[in-house]
């Protein structure tokens, strides 16, 4: 899931790693972890695949695409009228930037001080 939202690696033109460290890694840890997990268990058997599994592709890879939608959901459902782009990962600062790309592209045109949080229009 990190490298669709949270891990945002950076390399130099050589190819090195430029996020190598805790002063520009963030490191996932406890509060990234949702309060309350609800697990619901298949009881039904399955037999179309081997051994009954219930597990479709690799979950690591299929939750994090999921988290990556549902928050471009949410991004949507705060402002519908922006076409927002397909970049990963979805960092809390890209998703914010996003959100006011309208109001940081002013304020960085006219050297605005202050910034309205209302949604791009």
């Amino acid at each position: 899931m990190g490298w669709m939202t949270i891990e945002d690696l950076r390399l130099n033109a050589k190819g090195e790693l430029l996020s190598n460290n805790l002063a520009t890694y963030k490191i996932p840890d406890i509060y990234f972890m949702p309060d309350q997990i609800d697990i619901k268990f298949l009881t039904e058997e399955n037999p179309m695949t081997p051994y009954d599994s219930k597990v479709l592709g690799e979950p690591p890879l299929m939750y994090g695409i999921g988290v990556f939608f549902a928050i471009r959901q949410a991004m949507r459902a705060f402002n519908s009228q922006d076409g927002f782009g397909f970049v990963s990962p979805l960092t809390p600062e890209r998703v914010l930037c996003e959100l006011y790309r309208n109001e940081l592209q002013e304020i960085a045109k006219n050297n605005v001080t202050s910034l309205s949080l209302q949604p791009s229009q």
